[in-house]
């Protein structure tokens, strides 16, 4: 594959509470339909700093773009699709990934329903991870 970015889709069911997650949320049946799909954007990761709203494996920040957090989390630009082209700053990566490093987000899904989650990524073909965590219950996800 020649492409550089990587949607991958999996529906699952969702209540009205948080849920720590990372991509995009869109309502499958017209009957879940939330106002607006549910963006979580990668640059707005929990606040809390090392080891609370993320875990990188070394203290330098790779990639141009900057949140504004002076963390080590290594963040990029990337171009947007039409249905991200929503913010001035545009959409960001994460990037320079090494493996066991994490970011966490918390959102509320306002409508309890079956929701298609996707996660753009250009590290396919290697697996990209997201777990999900609802009340006491981790659940995981592998895209391909």
């Amino acid at each position: 594959m020649n492409s550089s970015n990587f949607v991958y889709k999996k529906p699952f069911r969702s209540a009205c509470i948080p849920l720590a997650l990372t991509a995009l949320l869109l309502p499958l049946s017209a009957t879940a339909m939330p106002p607006n799909p549910i963006f979580i954007e990668a640059e707005n990761y929990n606040p809390g700093g090392e080891g609370v709203g993320y875990h990188d494996s070394d203290n330098r920040r790779r990639g141009n773009y900057d949140n504004g957090r002076g963390e080590s989390v290594d963040l990029s630009a990337i171009s947007a699709t039409s249905a991200e082209r929503r913010t001035s700053d545009g959409p960001a990566t994460v990037s320079y990934v090494a493996a066991r490093e994490w970011l966490t987000y918390d959102i509320n899904v306002p409508v309890a329903g079956t929701y298609q989650f996707e996660i753009r990524s250009a590290r396919a073909p290697q697996p990209v991870m997201a777990e999900f965590v609802l009340k006491s219950t981790v659940s995981m996800l592998a895209a391909p």
